[in-house]
């Protein structure tokens, strides 16, 4: 299952679905979406899960990371 970023974002979609404040869901979004280079999106991403988290230590790690990429 390692490197499967875009089944990743598929199932993490459905969740989200389920549901839409799920903090580990938006991480793995973000995360995933970084791991494939989108990081733009995975900003936006990672934005979303910190208005239901501001405090997610990953996250702010993710965005972060991304915004040092770019």
């Amino acid at each position: 299952m390692l490197g499967q970023y875009n089944e990743a974002i598929i199932w993490v979609d459905k969740a989200l679905q389920v549901d839409p404040k799920h903090c580990l869901s938006f991480f793995t979004k973000a995360e995933s979406l970084k791991m494939l280079g989108q990081y733009n999106e995975a900003i936006v991403w990672a934005d979303k899960a910190l208005q239901v988290d501001s405090k997610h230590c990953l996250l702010l790690y993710t965005k972060g990371d991304s915004l040092n990429t770019i």
